[in-house]
């Protein structure tokens, strides 16, 4: 039986408006992953997709060898490109792999770009990037400057400060927050809905309490009502 391509069908396309069913279906595809990676998983596409032009390379489908000689390519500094991290380059590598997915193209064989990843990780002794954390100390500090300051700004920055400190929660969650994912328990503090995080994709959502502080500058309670009593309003961003 002759193989019927996708654009033959097309032309069969009867009742509902197909068209617009396979749009929404695309979209659906593009949510299986958070909007941060699909910009970063882009990136990553052009610059291989780059990279095979300047080699006259096809770059979809691409081959384990093209994989892999990109992955070397990035990671070894030469020919005036510059030379990725190890856990970057990785990405790199997931990126080009769903691209191959979402096109319905043969994804390419994926061993020995990860076997050079590890050489190189081995070779740099590459170790994960850290940041120094704030001590209590700073905290307070940072806080009762702000404090003093007794501006607007400061009272959001306070806000967000002791909030994030107190509830854990990363700055995307926390730039998410609206009024209303906010209530004040009584005396005891104020519990923070959070609609969904990075480790909870389909948005079932919880609830987080945060009991007051003993300090004025660094109390969560006190430093979210200081802030909303400057930003007034009824519904909105909290911050």
């Amino acid at each position: 039986m002759p193989r019927v391509e996708p654009e033959q069908l097309l032309l069969f396309d009867v009742g509902p408006n197909m068209s617009k069913i396979r749009e929404a279906s695309a979209a659906l595809k593009r949510r299986t992953r958070a909007p941060q990676t699909h910009v970063a998983y882009e990136c990553d596409w052009r610059a291989f997709s780059a990279w095979c032009t300047s080699t006259g390379r096809p770059a979809l489908p691409a081959s384990a060898e093209t994989l892999a000689l990109y992955v070397a390519a990035r990671l070894q500094p030469c020919g005036g490109v510059r030379r990725l991290r190890a856990s970057t380059v990785e990405r790199h590598v997931a990126a080009i792999a769903f691209r191959h997915r979402v096109e319905g193209a043969l994804v390419p064989d994926r061993a020995e770009a990860r076997a050079i990843i590890e050489g190189a990780r081995r070779q740099w002794l590459e170790q994960p990037r850290q940041r120094l954390a704030l001590t209590a100390a700073m905290v307070r500090k940072i806080a009762a400057r702000l404090l003093r300051a007794g501006t607007a700004d400061a009272a959001r920055t306070r806000a967000l400060l002791a909030l994030g400190i107190g509830t854990g929660l990363r700055r995307s969650n926390l730039v998410a927050l609206d009024l209303a994912d906010v209530s004040f328990a009584s005396r005891k503090g104020v519990l923070v809905r959070v609609r969904q995080s990075k480790t909870d994709q389909t948005g079932r959502g919880r609830v987080i309490g945060v009991f007051r502080g003993a300090r004025e500058e660094t109390c969560p309670v006190r430093c979210l009502r200081a802030w909303l009593a400057f930003r007034g309003g009824a519904t909105g961003p909290l911050f």
